[in-house]
């Protein structure tokens, strides 16, 4: 303190006399200059408005400094770019280019400088000096240093990532009409002059929620890299993790605001918003925070020049003030919704890869293969891309390491190779038809391509076993008979499906109904939950209906019969599990009628749909681009080879790309409007015949 006060003093004496003195102080941490000190400074922001032709600049000088004028700095600034924002996801900075270049010389000069010193192979006469080519900044390039801004407080620098993001528009595939608006809309907010002449009033800011790997993320920073604005990444959980003291938490958001208002243009980008801007519930360290949100929402120091950019997925735990703030722009980041945005996906992430892709590989065969095992999400295909390339290379590796190891003639050696590298010789062999080393001589990284083998393989490994274990032991519980059906279901997002089976007896008694295996409750909130009846109202609707066409067709009072379904599934008997919603309706009552009619159900059909009183099958989740859960579950089977598919005609109507995945499958869909027709597709009969058997069976 004493030393600061000191240089304050002798900079009054400078500020206050004539004298023609200049001071000049560098640092990378202005936020820890004394506020007193920083009012004395005129400050330059050497990182602020760099452009590529500056960077190229520096480049030029670093070549002509050491001698390499004779490469080209076009072709070098690429390099580094590229390797920047692909490892980075950050902008080129001036120092990576200067360490870039030092790297490369410490690599050229460190051999010639041992073999100096120990005075080995050198003679008179031979040259002491070195080349440089591309390759060697292609080489360096990984290693550069990850560069973050410090200029922040002290407390928000361990909770705050100030980046200049490398994402632009062309980067995100899909969200058609969305990106477009959001782009348009934060465009013209970080134009305030034009704005203003246009008396346009800018949002508070943008909140946006949809599903885990939508793009949310991707999607802010794009609309960064495009305005050029300075991006502040807050991962919210960081600002209650780094506080060390009560209150903390509110001034590292308070301080965030003012470092975003100092570097406008700039973008304030919450991840997990939910978690400091919950619903106040008395929570006093919660409750501070979103308090603290508020006050900077709307403040009276307005937010010129930054926008606000929060996201969740959880969109029912944000405080109603905070969602207040944000109409009208609380906008849904859904999952690619058809076919046309499943594709861009694709393309976008197939971009970096097409060098090494086979000529059979199209998006549209990719997205074929993904449609058979999982939702299609920007995060899912980059996963599946990515996958199928490591594939792709450990094969090349194998074939490398076997045909060494048989030329080198050690079968100790072999013989390891094989055991190590089994499942990659093994693929191999699949792809090329032989494992013989004149065959594996022949791959190399420019001839083996990635091709939808690898990508089918990719999409395999990344699928659930636990998911594998459940779909084989439901399987092996199927019995054929009359009275049974195959259901579907999914969890509540509709993404993971399930084969259900549906067991039904109908025996003359009171006239009761019972179901054994739903859920017994449902939640319907963090800490609530309520009592579920939803798969006994949708047996008793069924049944009640089952008995009103019998009545009307055959004259027959089936009213004392007593109904038993039992819902067969992976969660019975499991605490508070089991099978909910109403969409098993469709199976209950084909098990119903397949057992009064003492007639089997074709066990390569499966349906879904929501049945009521007066016959009709209604739509339902699990069909859809939100989840189609459903229709992956169909094509998992394994010991059940599904051949048909029943399912409402509203979900096939509104879900053409979906269940084109089916019919891919060699599965057929048939849409239904009315229960009648389900029960003769099911059971392979017309209504005459089906009539008649129920008449012969059922006992006046």
């Amino acid at each position: 303190i004493r030393v600061q006060d000191a240089f304050i003093e002798y900079l009054n004496r400078i500020i206050n006399t004539n004298e023609r003195v200049v001071v000049i102080a560098a640092t990378n941490k202005f936020e820890a200059i004394r506020e007193d000190i920083r009012r004395r400074a005129y400050v330059i922001d050497l990182d602020q408005n760099i452009t590529r032709d500056m960077l190229l600049a520096v480049l030029k000088a670093e070549l002509k400094k050491y001698g390499w004028t004779y490469l080209n700095p076009e072709e070098i600034m690429s390099i580094l770019e590229k390797s920047v924002s692909a490892y980075r996801q950050t902008q080129l900075t001036p120092f990576d280019i200067i360490d870039a270049c030092n790297k490369v010389r410490s690599r050229k000069v460190e051999p010639l400088r041992e073999k100096l010193f120990r005075r080995l192979g050198f003679s008179r006469g031979e040259e002491f000096s070195y080349k440089v080519t591309i390759d060697d900044f292609k080489l360096v390039a990984r290693e550069l240093r990850g560069y973050v801004e410090q200029e922040k407080s002290t407390e928000v620098l361990s909770s705050v990532l100030k980046i200049k993001p490398a994402v632009s528009y062309r980067d995100i595939g899909g969200l058609f009409g969305i990106k477009e608006k959001i782009f348009k809309i934060i465009s013209l907010s970080l134009k305030p002059e034009l704005a203003s002449k246009l008396n346009w009033v800018p949002p508070k800011g943008f909140l946006l929620w949809g599903e885990p790997g939508c793009g949310k993320t991707y999607l802010s920073k794009a609309v960064a890299k495009e305005n050029d604005a300075t991006f502040f990444y807050v991962p919210a959980a960081q600002l209650l993790i780094n506080a060390k003291w009560v209150g903390e938490p509110e001034k590292n958001i308070k301080d965030l605001f003012q470092l975003a208002r100092r570097h406008a243009p700039s973008i304030i980008f919450f991840d997990e918003f939910d978690v400091i801007a919950g619903k106040r519930k008395g929570d006093p360290i919660s409750d501070r925070l979103t308090a603290q949100i508020l006050t900077e929402l709307d403040g009276l120091q307005p937010l010129e020049n930054v926008i606000v950019i929060a996201a969740t997925n959880r969109l029912d735990a944000i405080d109603e003030a905070v969602l207040n703030r944000f109409e009208p722009y609380i906008i849904e980041i859904p999952l690619p919704r058809n076919d046309m945005e499943r594709l861009d996906v694709i393309k976008v992430h197939l971009r970096q890869y097409m060098p090494h892709l086979h000529d059979e590989v199209t998006p549209e065969g990719v997205l074929s293969i993904i449609k058979r095992f999982r939702m299609v999400s920007p995060r899912v295909v980059a996963e599946v891309i990515r996958e199928a390339n490591r594939l792709r290379s450990q094969e090349v590796v194998a074939a490398n390491e076997y045909v060494k190891a048989a030329i080198s003639g050690d079968k100790i050696r072999l013989a390891e190779i094989a055991q190590v590298y089994k499942e990659d010789l093994e693929r191999l062999g699949e792809v090329l038809g032989s494992n013989d080393v004149d065959v594996l001589s022949k791959v190399t990284p420019e001839t083996y391509k990635i091709r939808l083998y690898h990508f089918e393989k990719a999409a395999e490994l990344l699928e659930h076993e636990v998911d594998k274990e459940l779909m084989d032991a439901q399987e092996s519980m199927i019995a054929e008979g009359p009275g049974v059906a195959l259901g579907l279901a999914t969890d509540p997002q509709g993404r993971r499906g399930m084969l259900l089976i549906v067991e039904c007896t109908a025996r003359r008694g009171s006239g009761k109904v019972n179901v054994t295996g739903p859920a017994k409750s449902v939640a319907i909130g963090p800490m609530t939950s309520v009592e579920d009846v939803s798969v006994i109202e949708s047996a008793q609707n069924a049944v009640d209906y089952i008995k009103i066409y019998i009545n009307e067709k055959l004259g027959i009072d089936i009213s004392d019969y007593d109904f038993r379904f039992q819902v067969v599934s992976p969660l019975e008997g499991v605490p508070g599990g089991g099978v909910s919603g109403p969409s098993l309706g469709l199976a209950l009552s084909v098990a119903a009628i397949s057992e009064l009619a003492n007639h089997t159900s074709n066990p390569s059909v499966v349906m879904t749909g929501k049945s009521d009183i007066k016959g009709r099958v209604g739509p339902v989740g699990g069909l859809g681009w939100r989840g189609a859960g459903k229709i992956i579950a169909a094509i998992k089977t394994r010991r059940v080879k599904v051949k048909k598919f029943i399912m409402p005609k509203w979900n096939y109507e509104n879900a053409k790309d979906e269940v084109k995945v089916l019919e891919e499958a060699g599965i057929t869909v048939i849409p239904v409007e009315r229960q009648v027709e389900a029960w003769l597709h099911a059971l392979d009969i017309s209504e005459e015949e089906l009539l008649e058997k129920i008449a012969k069976n059922v006992k006046h």
